[in-house]
């Protein structure tokens, strides 16, 4: 496998975010469904290569290409794997994802309360902030 070149990385995270822009710009999906964009498919063929090779931003965008369905079929297994290799690697923005994906399931991956808890007490530990994306439970609430 050739080594990745830090221009590869900003090509692909440049054809991601366009898809994003024009998912953003389009009619609301209710559930997650395959969105074929030309962007994600640049982005997939820039980013694979990169997130296999251990590049954390890559495997983000791979995560949440399969945990939304940005250029490939959703796949909530797939996501899981991207984004706890991304997490292992200090992804504050990957363990939150994995916070919300098992408060909320996702295609093949059901809610967990365990694990969203896991995974928010981990998001907080890599220095992450962003709001709890569903209110904690009474116990979490009352310090127990």
């Amino acid at each position: 496998m050739a080594i990745p070149r830090p221009s590869d990385l900003e090509q692909g995270l440049s054809f991601y975010w366009s898809g994003v822009e024009a998912v953003k710009k389009a009619p609301p999906v209710i559930a997650r469904q395959r969105i074929d964009l030309p962007e994600f498919t640049a982005a997939w063929k820039a980013l694979l290569p990169l997130a296999e090779a251990g590049v954390r931003e890559a495997q983000e965008c791979i995560a949440s290409m399969y945990d939304w369905g940005f250029g490939v079929d959703p796949n909530g297994i797939e996501a899981v794997c991207w984004y706890e290799r991304a997490a292992a690697q200090g992804s504050g923005l990957a363990a939150n994802n994995l916070c919300t994906l098992y408060a909320v399931g996702s295609v093949g991956v059901p809610t967990d309360r365990e694990k969203e808890q896991y995974w928010w007490r981990r998001t907080n530990e890599l220095g992450f902030s962003h709001r709890r994306p569903y209110p904690a439970n009474e116990d979490e609430q009352s310090g127990k």
